[in-house]
């Protein structure tokens, strides 16, 4: 494979980029709130994911204020953290 063999489309309507290949083609898009509050979440930065979440409850579409709540509650209690679950 060479450089010349790849090239990259882009449908503006859609906010979708193609990387095409003669063998793949790749789909790629912007993040979103989602996928921030997902990979806030995949660190185990909970009060993070939360803030935001609550800040971006519009723009949510997979994640839930109060899911994200029982997560960091949840994580708390595994922890043994029971001091911090008092507010």
């Amino acid at each position: 494979m060479q450089a010349s063999n790849y090239r990259l489309e882009c449908l503006p309507s859609d906010n979708m980029f193609y990387v095409v290949s003669p063998r793949d083609i790749v789909v790629a898009r912007p993040c979103d709130k989602d996928d921030h509050i997902a990979w806030l979440l995949s660190r185990r930065k909970y009060v993070e994911a939360l803030a935001d979440a609550n800040m971006h409850q519009a723009e949510l579409k997979r994640h839930k204020v109060i899911d994200i709540g029982e997560l960091y509650l949840n994580s708390l209690i595994q922890a043994e953290k029971y001091r911090t679950l008092v507010i």
